[in-house]
Order: structure tokens, then C-alpha cells, then sequence
């Protein structure tokens, strides 16, 4: 199966074709945020995208992303990376802020991502880690960072993964000292929440 490609395309669409002849392609999103003074570029590289793709007859999307609504954007990236299940994400066009989501989108669902590329003005074809080197976490962990969500009680935590209450107390403990979740008592309950 050949994965769909999200791509940042800010004022030049020259870094979408290397990977999508490296890796193959089924489809393309094009994400994007602009202003109204550079529209008119950004309008061109997408013009440019529209011509590669229909002359590939490769399908392709469009998301327009409000620049600086970060989590938000986060969160949309996230759910259009879980949609097309297996991802080629390219970062090297766009706003920075855009491209910054949709790499924290990314790191934040590595089991649907193939690759992380940039793509350098050699035209060189630059492989970003899909997690951040500085982190390790086990697969348990990532489990309680996938059904996390906006956040949970511990207790629905152990439910929803089949565990007992010590191995998620255990497990959130262990996020919390990594800085990847926090925790608070609410009532009765320990409620934790993603720092991400």
C-alpha cells in the first residue's frame, strides 16, 4: 500500500516531488497558512501542486490551517494523519508554525507515520527520527499517551487498556518524570493530562 503524503507547501511547490517519486504516493494533502499580503504566492505554489497532481492523477486535498491556532492545528493534523493511516509527512515548505504542528502532529502518531522528511535546496532527501531522541518511552507508555486524549482519570486509563490500577499509576509516574503528561487530584480521582 503506498502511503498518502501530507505535505506544509508555503510560496514554491519544488519540494513535493522527490519524496512522492521516492515513496510512492495514493494521495496528497497539502496543508497551508498564509496572509493576505503573500496569498498570491502561496496561491501560485498551489496552482503549481494542482497541474503535478492531475497530470499524475494523483488525488489530492487542501487544508488551510489559521497560522498561529497551534493546538488546534495540532490536533486537526493529528486526526488527518490517524485518517490516512500510513503517511509520508514532508515539513520543508510553509509558515514554520505550520510545519511545526504538523511535526508535533506526527511525532504524536508514530504508528501511522512511514516517514518524516525535509527536503534540502541540494534537493537531498532528509529523514527526521519519528520521536525525539531525548525521550525514550515503551510501548506501554505510548499505549497511555494514544488513550489519553484531552486527558483521563488513572482508573479509566487501566480500564481502557485492559491493565490494573498500580501498572497505570506505575506507567503515568513514569510519564510525568519524562515531562510528557501531569497529573492532578480531582476529588477522589487522579486526572492526567498530555503536555503536548
Amino acid at each position: 500500500m503506498r502511503p498518502a503524503h501530507v505535505i506544509v507547501i508555503g510560496f514554491h511547490a519544488a519540494h513535493i516531488y522527490k519524496p512522492l517519486v521516492e515513496f510512492g504516493a495514493s494521495k496528497v494533502v497539502l496543508v497551508y497558512s498564509t496572509k493576505e499580503e503573500v496569498e498570491g504566492r502561496v496561491a501560485d505554489a498551489l496552482a503549481e501542486a494542482r497541474r503535478l497532481f492531475s497530470g499524475l492523477g494523483l488525488p489530492y486535498e487542501e487544508l488551510k490551517l489559521e497560522a498561529y491556532e497551534f493546538e488546534q492545528n495540532v490536533e486537526l493534523l493529528r486526526k488527518v494523519i490517524r485518517r490516512e493511516r500510513q503517511v509520508i509527512v514532508n515539513l520543508t515548505g510553509g509558515r514554520k508554525i505550520t510545519s511545526f504542528a504538523l511535526l508535533y502532529a506526527a511525532l504524536l502518531e508514530p504508528e501511522h507515520v512511514k516517514a518524516i522528511v525535509y527536503v534540502s535546496e541540494d534537493d537531498e532527501i532528509i529523514r527526521l527520527p519519528k520521536f525525539l531522541p531525548s525521550v525514550s518511552i515503551t510501548p506501554s507508555e505510548r499505549k497511555v499517551l494514544n488513550v489519553l486524549g484531552k486527558g483521563k482519570c488513572v482508573s479509566e486509563i487501566a480500564e481502557k487498556l485492559d491493565i490494573s490500577l498500580p501498572a497505570a499509576i506505575k506507567l503515568v509516574g513514569s510519564l510525568e518524570r519524562k515531562g510528557l503528561v501531569r497529573s492532578e487530584r480531582v476529588g477522589r480521582k487522579r486526572l492526567v493530562m498530555p503536555l503536548f
